[in-house]
C-alpha cells in the first residue's frame, strides 16, 4: 500500500495523507516526479513501461509519485532507482520544470549519466525495456504516438518547456 502527502494548490503540506488508489479529495494534490537522464552524446533516457499497467507498452522518461515523507529529489531518486536500478547522485539533479496538472504538483528533474543499457535493472510489473534517443528520435516517437500522452511535450535539450 502506497500513501502519499496531500498539497494544497500552493504545494503546501496540509497534514493529511492519502492511499494510492482512492479518489484524491477535491482541492488536493499529490506530488508526481520524472527524470529526465541525458548522456555526453545529448540523448535521454528513455524506459518501457509494463504491458499491464496504464499506457502499457509506452515509453517515457522514468517517474512516479512521492511517497508520505519525501520531498522531490527524494522521490526522484528513488523511483529512477526502483525502476530502472540506476543510481544517480543527487547533487547532480537539476530540477528543470514545476507544474500543476490536475490532482497533481508535478516536478521535472534533469541529470546526467552515461549508464549502459545492459547495466540497468529493470522492476519486476514496472519496466520492460529502456533506451537512449536523440532529440529526433523522441519527437518522432512522440508524433507517432509512443510516448506516455500524459508526459508533459518538453524539451530537455533546451532546459525549458517546448511549446
Amino acid at each position: 500500500m502506497e500513501i502519499w502527502d496531500l498539497y494544497d494548490i500552493n504545494r503546501n503540506k496540509i497534514g493529511k495523507t492519502h492511499q494510492r488508489g482512492i479518489e484524491i479529495p477535491e482541492g488536493c494534490f499529490h506530488l508526481v516526479v520524472r527524470a529526465w537522464v541525458k548522456n555526453d552524446k545529448d540523448e535521454v533516457l528513455l524506459s518501457k513501461r509494463h504491458p499491464h499497467k496504464p499506457f502499457g507498452g509506452f515509453w517515457e522518461n522514468t517517474g512516479g509519485s512521492a511517497i508520505q515523507g519525501e520531498n522531490s529529489l527524494q522521490a526522484v531518486l528513488r523511483e529512477v532507482s526502483e525502476e530502472i536500478g540506476l543510481q544517480l547522485i543527487p547533487e547532480d539533479g537539476k530540477l528543470i520544470l514545476q507544474q500543476t496538472k490536475n490532482i497533481s504538483h508535478q516536478d521535472i528533474w534533469l541529470f546526467r549519466s552515461n549508464v549502459a543499457i545492459d547495466e540497468l535493472s529493470f522492476q519486476e510489473d514496472e519496466v520492460v525495456d529502456a533506451m537512449w534517443v536523440d532529440k529526433g528520435k523522441y519527437y518522432d516517437m512522440q508524433n507517432e504516438g509512443l510516448i506516455v500522452p500524459t508526459i508533459s511535450v518538453f524539451s530537455a535539450w533546451e532546459d525549458k518547456p517546448y511549446i
